[in-house]
């Protein structure tokens, strides 16, 4: 009868087991510290992308601005030369002359709008706490507040005027006499362009009186509804440029 002998192989010590564990939890650390730092990049580089767009949105934003402010000042002016010729004592042709030539500004409503879409993909998809830096994040949130205050109060702007300014206007003055409307109407016979800043309807001083201190209202509260918004879009410029040079700098982008 044959006799089988078992081989028996010797323990590991613990220092085998330990050595073992060390090593898998090392690979296992430093695997999950490679994935976590390729997420960190990942995450930069697609915040470097927003950063470089609100750069650009930014800057097609101060040049709108820019264009609005010069198109406000003009506005602005108007509004002042019509509350100059309404203070005139006298219901005379030279006060009302000098009416006619300003009188079309009140019509004319500007829209402003912002470079939304880029600071809403940023916003609504949770991109906004990728933004480390405090008082980026804080200013763009001003920002994109201050931009739909300013959409609120135009909005209110043009239903004004569209509501009480035309209206009022369509029913007391003709058009074909308001200087900057003459080449866009059909013109009535004998008119031509030296007529306009220079006459009146006929008996147009006859019934002034009448309207004269709701027109007066009208103008002063155009001039209020116009004040809001240009002063925000100012401070607005002032926090889009401002923007520009905190997320160049925090990203170093030129």
């Amino acid at each position: 009868m044959e006799v089988h002998a078992h081989t028996h192989t010797a323990r590991k010590k613990w220092f085998h087991y330990f050595w073992e564990f060390l090593m898998l939890f090392l690979a296992v650390t430093l695997g999950f510290l490679v994935e976590n730092q390729r997420e960190h990049y990942v995450e930069y580089q697609r915040l470097v992308r927003f950063a470089k767009q609100l750069v650009n949105g930014l800057a097609r934003d101060t040049i709108q601005q820019n264009g609005v402010i010069d198109v406000l000042d003009f506005k602005e002016r108007s509004l002042d030369s019509l509350r100059y010729f309404l203070a005139m004592p006298k219901d005379d042709s030279l006060k009302w002359k000098g009416v006619y030539k300003n009188v079309l500004i009140l019509e004319n409503p500007f829209r402003y709008t912002y470079q939304k879409p880029v600071f809403d993909q940023i916003n609504y998809s949770g991109s906004l706490r990728l933004f480390n830096n405090e008082q980026i994040a804080d200013s763009l949130l001003d920002y994109i507040y201050n931009g739909t205050i300013i959409e609120w109060q135009t909005n209110a702007e043009i239903e004004y005027i569209t509501d009480v300014v035309i209206p009022f206007m369509s029913t007391h003055f003709d058009k074909n006499l308001i200087q900057q409307r003459f080449d866009t109407y059909i013109k009535k016979p004998g008119w031509d362009t030296s007529m306009v800043g220079h006459t009146l309807p006929p008996h147009f001083l006859d019934h002034v009186a009448e309207w004269e201190p709701v027109f007066e209202n009208i103008v002063i509260t155009a001039r209020e509804k116009h004040e809001l918004p240009y002063l925000n879009i100012l401070e607005q410029r002032g926090k889009a440029i401002s923007l520009i040079s905190l997320l160049k700098k925090e990203y170093h982008l030129k």
